[in-house]
C-alpha cells in the first residue's frame, strides 16, 4: 500500500511534465529547432516562455520591415484600405524580442501559451522545420507568427470589428 502512495505522485509529475512540453510550456531549455540557437532571457513574464518556445524567440529575435498586405477572407476581390489601424502598403517594423514578445508599429504582442507548433519541411526544405505560434495583443484579432524553413519571418493579424479582414507582414 505504501508503495502506491509513492508511485502515484511520481507518475502524475512525469505526466504533467510531458504535457507541458507537448503544449509549448516546460521543456529543457536545450531543445531547439536549430541546434545553434541561444535560449531566451530568463526575465520573461510571458506564460510558457521556456524550452523550445524561448529558443524559437531567441532564434527569431531582431527586426525586419515589411509593407502591410491587407486582405479580406470573405471578399477575395477586396483589398481593405486599412486593417486594425494598418494602412495597405505602408511599411511597418516588426521587432521580435527574446522575452517572447514582439511589436509591430505600436502594437505589442505576447506568446499565447500552448500554441507552439512545428511542421517538417518537404521537397527542397526536407530536414528543415517551420515553426508557427499564436500571440495575444490589444486592438488586434488572432495574431499569428511564423518562421519559415528559409529563416524568413511572417506576422498576420485581423481586425477586431471586421473579423474577415487581415493584414500580413512578411519578411
Amino acid at each position: 500500500m505504501a508503495r502506491s502512495h509513492i508511485l502515484f505522485p511520481l507518475a502524475v509529475a512525469l505526466l504533467s511534465a510531458s504535457l507541458l512540453a507537448a503544449c509549448g510550456g516546460g521543456g529543457d531549455g536545450a531543445s531547439s529547432t536549430d541546434p545553434g540557437a541561444t535560449p531566451a532571457a530568463a526575465t520573461s513574464t510571458v506564460v510558457g516562455c521556456s524550452g523550445k518556445v524561448a529558443d524559437f524567440f531567441a532564434l527569431s529575435k531582431g527586426s525586419y520591415t515589411a509593407p502591410a498586405a491587407t486582405f479580406d477572407n470573405v471578399d477575395f476581390a477586396s483589398t481593405p484600405a486599412t486593417v486594425a489601424g494598418f494602412a495597405a502598403g505602408a511599411t511597418q517594423t516588426v521587432t521580435v524580442s527574446d522575452d517572447c514578445t514582439m511589436t509591430v508599429g505600436t502594437v505589442k504582442l505576447s506568446y499565447k501559451d500552448g500554441s507552439y507548433a512545428e511542421f517538417p519541411g518537404t521537397g527542397a526544405d526536407l530536414g528543415k522545420t517551420q515553426v508557427d505560434i499564436d500571440l495575444t495583443g490589444t486592438g488586434v484579432g488572432g495574431p499569428h507568427f511564423e518562421r519559415f524553413t528559409n529563416g524568413k519571418r511572417g506576422l498576420s493579424l485581423f481586425d477586431t470589428t471586421k473579423t474577415s479582414q487581415g493584414v500580413r507582414f512578411d519578411e
